[in-house]
């Protein structure tokens, strides 16, 4: 199956462009997107505007553009999207993932996961806890959600309170090891080559590495951290049998990965770094 991956497209109408010309090259079967899709304003109420007007007059045309929307564009929102805007792209025809998942082809299960951990941004849409024992992070700005539609400001701490923690949602998810199944979060996992910020700092989710080494799906999907492989020359690492990968994003071309997973290996092609060939042993993949 040929798979295309980015994230983080913050809409730069450029890289979207570059990525249905990518998708179209590979001839992918499915365009996987893993959060952080729309531009981002000076305000929250800029925000909201910009992004509902963004996902109005060039996201669900260009959905419906692509391959004349035969190809599916499956995604996680990240923290940057807000959820009274990305509604709207989802009811248009962007499938959002959840951790049920997607078949595809009847043969491989898309899983998705759109939370992380507390950012020092505003928005909290799509922030939860990692684990209920970890300390909250003050955000810079007032923060707001946007979960009925407008901008509501919230007070942190009884927000995240109320809220599950990433540990407990992915405790009670399905287990992956049923099929082979790609997991797609925003949100890296903690400690590897594909959570470091410029200075090294790895700023990703204990709860999902953990989650990836327990149930391991064939492959994990990531963004976030746009410098991360520039940061460690590595936009792809190895967690037990599952191979995680974060393409991270630049401003003008666009970074991405060609994924083709075959029955017993999964070819992953960067648009920047050299190919690589790497064999995953499918069929012991699961107990």
């Amino acid at each position: 199956m040929h798979l295309i991956f980015a994230s983080d497209l913050h809409g730069r109408i450029a890289l979207y462009d570059a990525l249905e010309r990518l998708a179209a090259s590979h001839r992918a079967q499915a365009i996987l997107l893993g959060g952080d899709l729309l531009p981002r304003g000076v305000t929250p109420e800029d925000t909201l505007d910009m992004q509902k007007q963004f996902v109005a007059d060039f996201l669900i045309p260009w959905m419906r553009g692509v391959s004349g929307g035969a190809t599916p564009i499956l995604a996680v929102p990240g923290n940057d999207d807000l959820a009274a805007a990305f509604s709207g792209a989802e009811i248009a025809g962007l499938r959002r993932l959840n951790l049920e998942g997607v078949l595809l082809d009847d043969r491989i299960r898309i899983l998705g996961y759109p939370y992380l951990p507390p950012t020092p941004f505003p928005s909290k849409d799509h922030e939860k806890m990692d684990r209920r024992s970890d300390g909250i992070r003050t955000p810079r700005g007032r923060p707001f959600i946007t979960e009925n539609g407008k901008i509501e400001w919230v007070e942190v701490a009884a927000l995240f309170a109320r809220r599950s923690s990433i540990e407990e949602d992915l405790l009670s998810a399905p287990n992956p090891n049923e099929m082979r199944t790609v997991f797609v979060s925003h949100a890296p996992p903690y400690g590897t080559p594909l959570d470091r910020l410029h200075d090294g700092t790895p700023a990703g989710s204990t709860a999902i590495r953990e989650w990836i080494r327990d149930r391991r799906p064939a492959l994990s999907l990531h963004g976030h951290i746009h410098e991360s492989p520039e940061v460690t020359g590595r936009f792809w690492h190895r967690i037990g049998n599952t191979i995680a990968v974060n393409p991270g994003q630049t401003i003008r071309n666009l970074s991405a990965v060609r994924i083709t997973l075959g029955e017993s290996s999964v070819r992953l092609e960067h648009t920047h770094y050299p190919p690589e060939e790497i064999t995953l042993p499918l069929g012991e993949h699961r107990k």
